[in-house]
């Protein structure tokens, strides 16, 4: 692999953005980087041990951080973009939220470098100056999976919903239709409002607080529900859950729900 001599960086320093000394101590570390070989080696039909310099291979990876200003592939760009296309309320939680799948996401240092990356992006990019505010807040953390695993892992636990799995799923030509957005099917519909209408749906909130109350609280009676429970479909709990909080229980029945013993 050869590096391009025109722009020959690591980090996130450009040509002509370090001062004298930090160029001159750059050149000298990437002098001897090209004059050391690694230890690691690799058998080929033509040589008996091919060996690389630790430039070589550390320069490998730079063909996913190129310029965006050049059209090049750079993987935090694209993150960065992809949060620019969310809703103001949502880029806070998503930003503290990435997930790097894939083989190449397991090279020694690449979460630090496309954290690096992005933070560097912000501050010098015009594109992605609306952004300044979460820079501090962009997080990845880790995860029990391995990266490589990580798409697999997704789509098994999507696959394993079984009748929820189309709330999960769209389309292309949705999703292109939708401007290359997701549809909103999980709790933001609500936020947005019109001049005639507060919300585009006035029993969205009320009906999402019990549909999070019947999915995720230890309190609720749906904790430990019954299999044919769990077959019902996600408006047949809500429905139940609202019938269930309109009955007024009286002193005795509600003694005997909670077990409460008088003293």
């Amino acid at each position: 692999m050869q590096v391009p001599q025109k722009r020959e960086y690591f980090g996130l320093k450009k040509d002509g953005e370090r001062t004298a000394e930090e160029e001159e101590r750059l050149k000298a570390n990437l002098q001897r980087m090209r004059a050391t070989t690694t230890q690691f080696g690799k058998q080929h039909p033509e040589v008996s041990f091919l060996q690389v310099s630790f430039l070589t291979r550390a320069s490998a990876m730079e063909v996913c951080f190129g310029d965006p200003e050049e059209d090049e592939p750079n993987i935090a760009a694209s993150i960065l973009r992809s949060i620019l296309k969310l809703n103001l309320d949502a880029r806070v939680l998503t930003s503290q939220n990435i997930v790097l799948a894939g083989g190449s996401c397991m090279v020694p240092g690449f979460k630090l470098r496309v954290l690096q990356e992005m933070k560097y992006l912000i501050e010098h990019y015009a594109e992605f100056k609306e952004l300044e505010t979460i820079k501090e807040r962009l997080q990845i953390p880790d995860n029990q999976f391995p990266p490589n695993c990580m798409a697999w892992v997704g789509a098994s636990l999507v696959a394993s919903l079984n009748t929820e799995i189309e709330r999960f799923m769209t389309s292309a030509e949705e999703f292109t239709k939708n401007g290359e957005r997701l549809p909103d099917r999980f709790g933001e519909a609500y936020l947005f409002a019109t001049r005639s209408e507060p919300y585009l749906n006035p029993d969205f909130e009320y009906k999402n607080q019990y549909a999070k109350q019947a999915l995720y609280s230890s309190m609720s009676p749906y904790s430990a529900r019954s299999y044919q429970e769990k077959k019902m479909s996600i408006t047949q709990q809500i429905d139940k859950q609202m019938q269930f909080n309109i009955k007024t229980p009286t002193s005795s029945n509600l003694g005997s729900q909670f077990n409460l013993k008088s003293p």
